[in-house]
């Protein structure tokens, strides 16, 4: 269709004054070289290739569309997918913002968190001096300080020494008492045992009723 009618070098002017412009624009007042057809919007073919002027009019085509197939199902397909392609363009965009924010937080927390390392590195070699000096400070002290524990300790088993010689004589005085003591622990026993005998016959001695004082010598409880 498009090289039957030649399309590829046919122009369209708004009206019949600027087609007269164009198709007398070519050497010798002809058509130019790369145009065949001028067409109007006003519905007119004016002049030729040949070198006519004369100036036709159109009739407006009212007949069925000129196309195989109905382009409106494609149009909205594509209405769609544009559609859906600006929706996701908006979708990222607002990603990208959020992702740039996030960046520029990650960023300021990466400085403080640099910030505190320097800090605490600080810290930390303070402590390492401190460290080596008391070290230091506690290898001069350390031969002072072990003889003074053991000079100490010497004296407290002396002190030990000199206790346990003091009481020996205490201890064996102790034991000798003791040694002593145990005849009268055995005749203590002896008599709690003649009294504890005493107690259980007097308990069974009973008063006669006709001898009122003398029956407790001859008087006795039944067996």
């Amino acid at each position: 269709m498009i090289e039957k009618s030649s399309i590829e070098s046919s122009i369209l002017v708004k009206t019949r004054r600027e087609a007269d412009v164009v198709t007398s624009s070519g050497p010798n007042g002809r058509f130019p070289v790369n145009v065949s057809n001028c067409y109007t919007q006003d519905l007119w073919r004016v002049g030729d290739r040949s070198g006519g002027a004369s100036s036709v009019p159109l009739q407006k085509y009212r007949g069925p569309p000129r196309l195989s197939e109905n382009v409106d199902q494609e149009l909205e397909k594509l209405r769609t997918s544009l559609q859906r392609v600006v929706d996701t363009l908006r979708l990222r965009a607002k990603e990208s913002h959020d992702l740039g924010k996030e960046i520029e937080k990650t960023d300021r927390e990466r400085i403080q968190i640099k910030r505190e390392m320097a800090g605490t590195e600080k810290d930390l070699r303070r402590n390492i001096k401190v460290i080596d000096e008391l070290k230091s400070s506690l290898e001069e002290e350390e031969p002072v300080n072990i003889q003074l524990y053991e000079e100490s300790k010497q004296k407290d088993l002396e002190e030990i020494e000199t206790m346990k010689k003091q009481y020996e004589p205490i201890v064996a005085q102790k034991q000798v008492i003791k040694d002593s003591m145990e005849p009268l622990r055995q005749r203590v026993i002896e008599l709690n045992d003649a009294i504890s005998s005493q107690e259980s016959r007097g308990s069974k001695i009973r008063v006669c009723p006709s001898r009122p004082f003398f029956g407790l010598l001859n008087c006795r409880s039944e067996p």
